[in-house]
């Protein structure tokens, strides 16, 4: 999350003008409208940190809770298939379809974040007179410099 700010259990955005050379964000998850602005990025992130501590401050003067970013409750569309496949796990395994859906979505994001694939070609020419086979083994990593530093191996038979 390289395009967002955290500050005490709030989130910001990172948004940039060029036409106005600043960089800008807002409290993200909440209905108050909280704006910052700066004209870098380092200035960005002491802005988001001191709207941040002055909206709990000016919600703790005003005598009332500021906002969670996320309360813990959102409704999802899923189609009724889905649904039903859902509601029957749940009753099998005995939990609450409100548990089924947590364990998913933590077991989502505890997943890599990246898989590395590995791909294999081999290339085969047949001539006359020989037979020649080119294999190559590359990660998506590797990839991204191939032809730069990977020779490639030629088998004559």
């Amino acid at each position: 999350m390289n395009n967002v700010l955290k500050h005490k259990g709030f989130l910001g955005s990172i948004n940039i003008s060029i036409e106005d050379g600043i960089v800008f964000g807002k409290l993200l998850f909440i209905n108050d409208l909280i704006l910052y602005q700066a004209e870098t990025v380092p200035a960005l992130k002491d802005e988001f940190e001191a709207a941040v501590d002055d909206y709990i401050e000016t919600c703790k003067q005003l005598n009332r809770e500021p906002q969670k970013p996320c309360s813990g409750t959102f409704n999802v569309r899923i189609g009724s298939e889905l649904h039903q496949k859902v509601a029957e796990y749940a009753v099998e395994n005995d939990i609450k379809v409100n548990e089924v859906v947590k364990q998913s979505i933590t077991q989502f994001l505890e997943l890599p974040k990246k898989q590395e694939i590995v791909h294999n070609h081999i290339h085969i020419v047949r001539s006359s007179k020989w037979v020649s086979s080119q294999e190559l083994s590359l990660s998506p990593s590797q990839a991204e410099g191939f032809g730069k530093d990977y020779d490639f191996t030629t088998n004559l038979q």
